[in-house]
C-alpha cells in the first residue's frame, strides 16, 4: 500500500513545509527543547532533514537554520533584557560597607555579610559558609534565610512581564 504522503504533489508538500516553518517562527513560546520533548523533533531537525533530502545544498541548510532560529533568538534576547530591567529596577546600589564584626570563612561572601550588617538587611543565601553565621548575624539584627535563587528570578521575570 503506497504511503499517502508520497502521493502528495511536490508543490503541496513544499507549501505545507513552508507553512510549518513560518508557524514555528511565530511561536516564540515553543522552545526547541519543548518541541523535542513533545513531538520528537525541533527546528534543527527540520533543517537537518532538509539537508538530507535528495539534492539539498549546504546553503539551503544554512538559510533554513538561520530563518528558523532567528525568531527564537530574538525572543530569548527580549526575555533577557526584560529580566535585566526587572533586576535593575529592584536593586539599590550602595557604597561598599565597613567590615562586619563576624567574618565568613568564604572571603567571596564577606561583602554580602558586610552590606547586610551595615544596612540591617535580610541576607538570602544557600551558601553553607553564610548559613553557619546565621545565629551570630541574628544578634546584629540580620536575619539569614534560604530561598532558591531560581524562584526569585522567575518571580522577577513574571512581575516584569505582568
Amino acid at each position: 500500500m503506497p504511503d499517502a504522503l508520497d502521493q502528495l504533489p511536490d508543490d503541496v508538500a513544499a507549501a505545507a513545509f513552508r507553512r510549518l516553518v513560518r508557524h514555528l517562527q511565530h511561536r516564540h513560546d515553543a522552545q526547541n527543547i519543548d518541541l523535542m520533548g513533545l513531538s520528537g523533533f525541533c527546528r534543527n531537525c527540520l533543517a537537518d532533514w532538509t539537508l538530507q533530502t535528495e539534492g539539498a545544498a549546504s546553503r539551503i541548510h544554512t538559510t533554513l537554520r538561520k530563518a528558523m532560529l532567528a525568531a527564537a533568538l530574538r525572543d530569548a534576547r527580549a526575555r533577557s533584557l526584560t529580566l535585566l530591567a526587572a533586576y535593575e529596577a529592584a536593586v539599590t546600589w550602595c557604597e561598599p560597607a565597613p567590615k562586619a564584626r563576624f567574618v565568613c570563612t568564604d572571603a567571596d561572601d564577606q561583602k554580602f555579610i558586610d552590606l547586610a550588617v551595615a544596612h540591617r538587611a535580610a541576607l538570602v543565601s544557600k551558601d553553607k559558609a553564610v548559613l553557619r553565621l546565621q545565629k551570630r548575624l541574628a544578634t546584629l539584627g540580620v536575619p539569614v534565610t534560604v530561598v532558591l535563587v531560581s524562584a526569585l528570578l522567575l518571580q522577577a521575570g513574571e512581575k516584569a512581564r505582568g
